[in-house]
């Protein structure tokens, strides 16, 4: 009886209204429903290029973000399409300690990143940079 108070016409979602609230997460699970993957959407209200320019300077994260003690370029190839970065997280009393690589895409505003070495084994993400009216919407999906 209740599936026929749902009206019939689909409503579209409206991503930019549901983002000005905040940041949105979705659970993405294999055909089991097994964990696979989680995806993040949010909204800045900077220009793409700052979001993209600010993302690119991993030397400054230590700076900005809580808790990160270290956040240094090991190694970048010559096109700046390619970044191995290290990175030192305090986490109680000791520091995580890692280094990722970042594989830049410019051209479509992407990056792909890569558990390298140290801690976060297995890991990678997914970032996706769009341009939205005067902002930036940012895709990041990991596991």
């Amino acid at each position: 009886i209740l599936l026929l108070l749902i009206p019939l016409n689909a409503y579209p979602l409206n991503v930019e209204h549901m983002l000005d609230k905040g940041p949105l997460i979705t659970i993405n699970r294999d055909m089991s429903g097994k964990f696979e993957s989680i995806t993040t959407y949010a909204l800045v209200q900077a220009p793409l290029q700052h979001v993209w320019d600010t993302v690119l300077s991993i030397e400054d994260y230590a700076q900005h973000i809580p808790r990160m003690v270290k956040s240094e370029i090991v190694k970048r190839n010559s096109d700046n399409t390619e970044i191995i970065a290290e990175f030192a997280v305090r986490i109680f009393i000791t520091n995580t300690n890692y280094q990722l690589r970042y594989i830049i895409d410019d051209k479509k505003r992407t990056i792909a990143i890569y558990h390298h070495s140290g801690a976060l084994e297995g890991s990678q993400w997914q970032w996706k940079f769009l341009k939205q009216g005067e902002g930036t919407i940012i895709i990041c999906t990991g596991g």
